[in-house]
């Protein structure tokens, strides 16, 4: 599955957050329909600001671990459907 990598800035307000975190999927699901997938799993990782934590939960994403260079680290995940 194709992956992207994305950053928000640990500074940034809860609006900012929210609008970033609204452009961010919708700029993913483009190329997914390009694609022709039917899902997205969107995941973020090493979250470090509480206010996108509560707004990650807030939006439905669940709270797991992955690995990151061996390492075990918070990450919240969500899979969205490709309409």
């Amino acid at each position: 599955m194709p992956e992207l990598l994305a950053c928000l800035n640990k500074e940034a307000t809860a609006s900012r957050l929210g609008s970033a975190s609204r452009a961010l999927i919708d700029s993913i699901v483009a190329p997914a329909k390009q694609l022709e997938l039917s899902k997205i799993e969107v995941q973020a990782i090493a979250v470090s600001n509480s206010k996108l934590e509560k707004l990650l939960i807030k939006q439905g994403f669940q709270k797991t671990t992955v690995v990151v260079e061996g390492e075990k680290v918070a990450a919240y995940a969500k899979t969205f459907i490709v309409q």
